[in-house]
């Protein structure tokens, strides 16, 4: 975990920083949303579950349950409909051109910039739903995860397994450079393990060796977490 002048930012903030790397979602992301208002870009995470007990590890409803307001937007007109007809505020909207008519205190988006066609067009518009105090809070598959590296060496591949949307790989530095070009600085960096269900024998027993190993060296865990804050914009690079 980095942590940028941890002087200059709120208790809150300053207590994410300081949070143990082997937390889990709830502990290290969730207070980040307590009493804010919060925009949620792709919130139905691919598919809206009906019911509360298979939504239950879904982000955008465990982040209502802590923000004072919550707005989640997705491009998948069905989900987009059933999650209104069950009582949420979600609308729709495309992650790379929406920019809502009042600002947001947090913008999450929660494993949605590796499904991009174009990511800079996306923190641009983070950059523009967020006031000027806010957080960008970013999820991201880790891409030397202890996961992922066992399946490129027992397969011997140079192109493990990946969500057949995604459309790129991340590391924290190149997180953090293209957050740079569109005028953020980051305030947190963490990895993490978020709850998962339906797993299959093989991604279960991947997990369980992701898990034995990163007892030890948590920056292998499955799922990297970035905050950030605005900073001025940058004169070599896009706004």
């Amino acid at each position: 975990m980095t942590i940028v002048d941890a002087t200059k930012v709120s208790p809150a903030l300053q207590s994410l920083a300081a949070a143990d790397d082997r937390d889990d979602f709830a502990r290290v992301v969730l207070p980040l949303f307590k009493g804010r208002r919060v925009l949620d870009v792709g919130c139905i995470n691919h598919h809206f579950f009906a019911t509360p007990k298979r939504r239950r590890h879904s982000s955008f409803f465990r982040i209502e349950r802590e923000a004072a307001f919550v707005l989640g937007i997705d491009n998948v007109r069905p989900s987009v409909r059933l999650a209104r007809e069950h009582g949420h505020n979600v609308v729709y909207g495309d992650a790379e051109t929406f920019v809502a008519e009042e600002a947001f205190e947090v913008v999450h988006g929660g494993d949605i910039i590796e499904h991009l066609s174009n990511p800079g067009l996306f923190l641009a518009c983070c950059r523009a739903n967020l006031t000027d105090d806010g957080l960008l809070v970013l999820s991201t598959p880790n891409t030397f995860s202890v996961a992922t590296a066992w399946e490129v060496l027992s397969r011997a591949t140079n192109d493990p397994k990946v969500h057949p949307q995604h459309t790129a790989y991340f590391s924290p530095t190149t997180l953090k450079e293209l957050a740079r070009r569109y005028g953020f600085e980051p305030v947190a960096f963490h990895t993490i393990e978020i709850a998962t269900t339906g797993l299959t024998r093989h991604e279960r027993t991947l997990l369980a060796l992701n898990r034995a190993v990163t007892r030890l060296a948590p920056r292998f865990k499955r799922t990297m977490v970035a905050v950030f804050r605005k900073t001025a914009p940058p004169i070599d690079g896009p706004i």
